[in-house]
């Protein structure tokens, strides 16, 4: 089990959503910039949170906002057509928010 933690920016938020066994997960891609050696370059994560977990962040986040993760890194493999597949997703166990956008500042002026 890898666990870590990721800071960067909401790209895409799906809506909340409640399972047959009445859990509630929201998924979600955070976007992460780092320095190859020539440009800057984003990395794009996948994330499901659960419970209230997932409550919090679609509650109180909006797609480009910077939000700081903790969870566990799972990989899912899988066949299609013949041929194996491989994905990450990032298992929220905790978000917290992790800076502002100019603009929360202006809505608040």
């Amino acid at each position: 089990m890898l666990v870590l933690v990721l800071i960067g920016r909401i790209v895409d938020m799906k809506e909340i959503m409640t399972t047959q066994n009445d859990k509630k997960v929201l998924n979600f891609t955070v976007a992460n910039e780092r320095y190859d050696g020539k440009e800057n370059v984003s990395d794009f994560f996948q994330a499901a949170a659960w419970g209230s977990t997932a409550e919090f962040i679609s509650q109180y986040f909006k797609i480009g906002q910077l939000i700081a993760i903790e969870g566990t890194l799972i990989n899912n493999h899988y066949e299609k057509d013949g041929v194996k597949q491989y994905s990450e997703k990032i298992f929220v166990k905790q978000a917290n928010f992790a800076g502002y956008n100019k603009s929360d500042i202006s809505e608040k002026e």
